[in-house]
């Protein structure tokens, strides 16, 4: 189910929008589902199989998160940030929840939690570093450890997980 729910959002994300000037209410055209209109793409995940995360890029440039369960989205919540990308979000077990995003500063940067199943989750932001190219935002492989791509400053594709750092050779 949570599967079908993401399909359907990923079909609609690109005509939607996360406002913090309306409070995250749903723009004319917003599909009912999500009510929101989001400015880019929108990134979801799903930390156990049976719920949905729905991360997107507001117009203030925060990092904005919605919740699925059952048959409820909860509201638009801010989770902060600069960003100057579209997120990338994972989870690599129940609980866990890690967006990966390009930051004002022009660095990858991560918001995550380890406490997600509950009702108010903890948030904590931290850097990774690096440089990456404007206009390009990172991609993240759902494994443990996460293999996260970016695009460097010179244009080169980049790994970066748990384990290494490195470029990679095309």
């Amino acid at each position: 189910m949570a599967a079908l729910v993401l399909v359907s959002l990923c079909a609609m994300c690109a005509s939607m929008g996360v406002s913090a000037a309306d409070n995250g209410k749903a723009s004319a055209h917003a599909p009912s589902l999500v009510s929101a209109a989001v400015p880019g793409g929108a990134s979801a995940c799903t930390q156990n199989g049976k719920t949905l995360d729905l991360f997107a890029k507001g117009t203030n440039n925060a990092l904005w998160w919605k919740h699925y369960e059952g048959n409820t989205w909860s509201p638009w919540k801010s989770l902060g940030g600069y960003l100057t990308s579209d997120p990338a979000a994972v989870s690599a077990a129940p609980g866990t929840m890690t967006v990966f995003v390009r930051g004002g500063d022009g660095a990858l940067w991560q918001a995550y939690t380890t406490n997600a199943e509950s009702l108010t989750p903890t948030w904590t932001w931290s850097k990774i570093g690096g440089q990456l190219l404007s206009g390009t935002g990172p991609g993240v492989a759902e494994n443990t450890p996460f293999n996260v791509f970016v695009i460097g400053m010179d244009h080169a594709l980049w790994l970066r997980s748990e384990e290494h750092t490195s470029e990679l050779q095309s």
